[in-house]
């Protein structure tokens, strides 16, 4: 079932978006629609969020005001609102339409969305939806000076991504902050500095603390 744009927005969301910078980037590992929405709402995504991605179209439900300014937007393991054709699995359409528009999607089977599984090489070489995803993903790490990880923990099996991340970050260090209910045990901090070549300066258990300490 599609949400409306007022029952997807997300105010804590909208507190960590709002405090990025135009042409900084949002990477979502999250196959759910609650950030694209927020962002959208908050007039921080158009179909410049998606440049030098291979949609086959992007549809909205409406037209981004004058004033916008788009966030990088990236989901890495796909989504729930990327459809694509019968006859070709490669061809995929990004549609952020609801019950509050009357637009129909674009594609007419199965969502693409990457499982955990051991290896995903060879979906990133079959699928240049993912391929692209994922190397600009590792570019957009690869310069950072600060990131913010919300939820996502790298403390895990996914030793192909974390291998990934861990050579983009190697000759440039950053600093972190982290969102998440494991920052009371120094491992799982650890981990992420070393995984990240930075250092943690600001932790919180929850998006609700994050929210109410930077008020």
């Amino acid at each position: 079932m599609g949400h409306a744009l007022t029952s997807c927005f997300c105010i804590y969301h909208n507190k960590l978006f709002n405090e990025l910078e135009t042409g900084d980037a949002v990477v979502n590992f999250n196959y759910d629609e609650i950030a694209d929405y927020t962002l959208f709402s908050s007039n921080r995504l158009s179909k410049i969020s998606f440049m030098g991605l291979p949609f086959a179209s992007i549809n909205l439900p409406r037209e981004p005001s004058a004033d916008c300014q788009p966030m990088r937007y990236l989901k890495v393991h796909g989504s729930f609102n990327w459809l694509s054709q019968v006859e070709d699995f490669s061809v995929v359409h990004y549609n952020l339409i609801s019950e509050a528009c009357n637009k129909n999607p674009v594609g007419n089977t199965f969502f693409p969305i990457i499982l955990p599984t051991l290896t995903k090489e060879i979906i990133y070489k079959q699928y240049p939806i993912y391929k692209d995803h994922i190397e600009a993903f590792l570019s957009c790490i690869s310069e950072s000076d600060e990131i913010i990880l919300v939820g996502k923990s790298f403390m895990n099996s996914d030793r192909e991504l974390n291998e990934l991340i861990q050579k983009e970050r190697s000759s440039k260090k950053c600093m972190i902050t982290i969102v998440d209910p494991m920052v009371s045990y120094q491992e799982f901090i650890n981990h992420h500095e070393m995984l990240f070549n930075g250092k943690c300066y600001r932790l919180y258990e929850s998006l609700h603390n994050y929210f109410t300490n930077m008020q």
